[in-house]
């Protein structure tokens, strides 16, 4: 008897390349069938008729159909590329090289050009150039370029250039350069390069381009974020404790990068006889002029609270300060500020200071209800 092997070795035989590409161009061929649209739409039959003809691609002129498989090009039009096609409700095409119109939606199996008009939606498994209208969305399955709109989002899973409109939300997976414009909001998984306009908000990972917006949040920022709120994780924080000469206390957190940052702003005069209180908003400008020393210029509005909400009483103020760093988390800083104050009120509130400024400073009259004074501003702040 032989004693039996320690280890027994199976030669399994591995794809060759022309295989591996065979079996991800088939795999890719048929992404729209995967999606959960595409599952309910198309029948069984349809779909493993697709798999097996997933090679085979044919074009003709101009195709009719009522729905998925009742179509003028019979079962064949998942492989089939037209240069006109009309959906009466719905339609699965291999693709559109000219112009396509669904009364409901479009299905199209790989790329689509020029132009596709969807009364619901359009869902393309390849590329998309050219012009995409849905009345509800749009979605392709991998990359886009030329003009979207969507009546409630449009989705691009790979990157996309030129202009998206969507009623609600954009999203586009990957790169994005252009026009983003979103009734709600717009994200961008990877680089904008370009101008985000969220009713909302607006999301990009690498931020090269400009976003406007009530909240915008990017995860690196080489631009400009416009809005109430810009958050980049990876940029410009800071919170700040400062004193003027028209509030003792102050409080500030400024956030963005050092080309353009916004500030949250809030003040107070506890004085039991002469309290005033502030809230506002303001953006700002770093200017590094060396390793611990930076230069910032900025500009704020604030409401100031004197005793009743009946008046109108706004502070603007533009300020340049000089920041010396010390250490890393820490610094101090101070400079002028010139104030332009309005108000319609006329009287002083017991207990609340009128006039403003008050005390030795004087100020110049602007006109009605109007004036102005310099002043200053010193403090320091955090991270």
């Amino acid at each position: 008897l032989l004693p039996a092997p320690d280890s027994v070795y199976i030669s399994v035989p591995q794809p060759d390349s022309s295989t591996m590409v065979y079996l991800y161009k088939k795999m890719d061929s048929i992404r729209v069938q995967r999606t959960a649209m595409g599952r309910f739409l198309l029948s069984s039959r349809l779909r493993i008729q697709s798999i097996n003809l997933g090679k085979f691609f044919t074009a003709r002129p101009v195709q009719f159909s009522l729905s998925p498989g009742l179509s003028t090009n019979g079962r064949m039009n998942p492989q089939v590329v037209n240069n006109f096609s009309f959906n009466a409700l719905g339609g699965y095409s291999g693709g559109v090289n000219g112009l396509e119109i669904g009364g409901l939606f479009n299905l199209d199996k790989n790329d689509m050009k020029y132009v596709q008009v969807g009364g619901l939606f359009n869902l393309v498994g390849g590329n998309m150039h050219g012009f995409q209208t849905g009345g509800l969305q749009n979605t392709v399955l991998s990359n886009g370029g030329g003009f979207q709109v969507g009546g409630i989002n449009n989705f691009v899973k790979g990157q996309f250039s030129g202009i998206q409109v969507g009623g609600v939300v954009n999203f586009t997976n990957k790169k994005f350069t252009g026009l983003q414009i979103g009734g709600v909001g717009n994200i961008t998984g990877q680089q904008m390069s370009g101008v985000q306009i969220g009713g909302v908000f607006n999301y990009a990972k690498r931020l090269k381009g400009v976003q406007i917006g009530l909240i915008n949040i990017a995860d690196s920022s080489e631009g400009y974020s416009i809005g109430l709120i810009n958050v980049v994780f990876r940029g410009y924080h800071k919170l700040a404790f400062y004193s003027n000469e028209v509030l003792p206390f102050n409080a500030a957190f400024k956030t963005g990068n050092h080309k353009l940052y916004s500030i949250l702003m809030g003040g107070a005069n506890p004085d039991t006889s002469n309290k005033i209180f502030s809230f506002g908003y303001g953006i700002g400008r770093e200017w590094k002029l060396g390793r611990s020393l930076a230069l910032n210029t900025e500009l704020s509005a604030e409401y100031l609270y004197m005793g009743s909400w009946e008046y109108t009483n706004l502070l603007a103020r533009p300020a340049i300060t000089l920041q010396f760093r010390i250490g890393k988390y820490f610094g101090i800083y101070a400079g002028p500020a010139y104030n332009v104050f309005f108000t319609d009120q006329e009287r002083k509130v017991a207990g609340y200071r009128y006039p403003v400024p008050g005390g030795s400073l004087k100020a110049n009259s602007l006109g009605k209800n109007r004036t102005g004074w310099l002043g200053w501003q010193a403090g320091f702040n955090f991270f």
